[in-house]
């Protein structure tokens, strides 16, 4: 009765479609489109939407419409894995896609970012198989070309020819295109793959491979269950440190400077060492929500034509609103905002240090402590 009551009160929109059902991922007799699209909203749509606290202004909700997404034929803002000529999603081409590459893979930046320590192998064929089938996305002459490379690489590979491993190995996205084919490799080839993948240092390709390295020989990552105190205990190194928060690994510099130039996302850490110690220091990466300075502040804004964009506020006035994103600042009339959402979280997501050893945690606070 009260909701009846609400209805003729006007106060809920009436005859609202009734959402399209999610359907088993795994049951291959259903629609492609459905199940990969209801595998991304029970995985990723509790963050990846409109307000939901995920750094990529996407939208991964099994109701909106591809386009809606902001997925198909945009380019990464955070993160490119250095794949081939990248997009969040490419349209027929999955190896140039960041979503694959994140949840293919273990380790920094793997997608979902937390809880997450083992790959769904059925789900990356879906996703794989699902983004295969999207219209192409366009790509350069370059990148064209190094990607029929790939595909010849692996086509020599599935014939038995095992020089052809180290040329897909070579890029993200041949390996990439490797991990998608074992299963059609020869057995002894296949190992080989493998063995070659894992024989790598540490590094974006071999996170994509580890998943097949028994679990006591794998890198003893924090976790989730991280104990300060053990990271504190150990002398850490910052050279080691300096090249963490400039590398792909923890990607700190993104959003974060070290020296004078150009404003960013994050605060100036150049003299962050003068103003916390260590402890403050870890505690400020382990709860980054704890203490936000307004300045850095994140926001979501919806535009009046449908666009999602997030960021912090650089200038407000009545006729212009500047948001700045870990890329660029970007200027949008006052008149073309539909509204905007403050983020109660910190734009500097929690678990940062969930995949990193204890030692490689120390070596990066001893970098941070040496800023003065």
């Amino acid at each position: 009765p009260e909701l009846k009551r609400f209805q003729d009160l006007g106060l809920l929109a009436p005859n609202v479609p009734r959402p399209r059902p999610w359907v088993d991922p795994y049951d291959e007799t259903a629609p492609l489109d459905d199940r990969a699209r209801s595998y991304l909203a029970v995985n990723c749509g509790h963050c990846h939407r409109f307000g939901g606290g995920g750094a990529a202004k996407i939208d991964l909700r099994q109701e909106v419409p591809v386009p809606d997404m902001k997925v198909a034929g945009v380019r990464p803002g955070l993160g490119a894995f250095d794949l081939t000529d990248p997009y969040l999603v490419c349209g027929g081409d999955p190896s140039r896609s960041v979503l694959l590459f994140r949840i293919s893979k273990l380790g920094q930046g793997r997608m979902p970012h937390i809880g997450s320590e083992a790959v769904d192998e059925r789900g990356v064929r879906l996703i794989r198989a699902w983004i295969a089938s999207l219209p192409a996305t366009p790509g350069d002459p370059a990148s064209v070309a190094v990607r029929s490379r790939d595909l010849a690489s692996l086509g020599r590979l599935q014939a038995g020819e095992l020089k052809e491993c180290e040329a897909l190995l070579a890029t993200p996205s041949g390996a990439l295109d490797l991990l998608g084919s074992l299963g059609a490799l020869p057995e002894a080839v296949r190992g080989e793959a493998i063995r070659r993948a894992l024989d790598r240092p540490p590094c974006g390709i071999r996170d994509l491979f580890e998943t097949f390295e028994p679990a006591s020989q794998r890198r003893e990552r924090l976790g989730l269950s991280i104990r300060p105190e053990k990271i504190l205990s150990l002398k850490g190194d910052a050279g080691r440190g300096r090249a963490l928060f400039a590398g792909t690994m923890v990607q700190c510099s993104k959003c974060h400077r070290v020296q004078p130039g150009p404003d960013t996302l994050g605060p100036d850490l150049s003299k962050i060492g003068a103003k916390y110690n260590r402890s403050q220091l870890l505690e400020s990466i382990l709860e980054p929500s704890k203490l936000i300075d307004p300045k850095f502040a994140g926001v979501i804004v919806q535009t009046k034509s449908g666009d999602v964009l997030g960021g912090i506020v650089v200038r407000k006035t009545d006729a212009e609103l500047v948001l700045r994103d870990a890329e660029k600042e970007i200027p949008l009339p006052a008149a073309s905002v539909e509204r905007m959402v403050p983020q109660q979280k910190s734009l500097m997501p929690e678990g940062l240090l969930q995949h990193l050893t204890a030692q490689e945690a120390a070596d990066l606070l001893a970098f941070l402590e040496s800023l003065r």
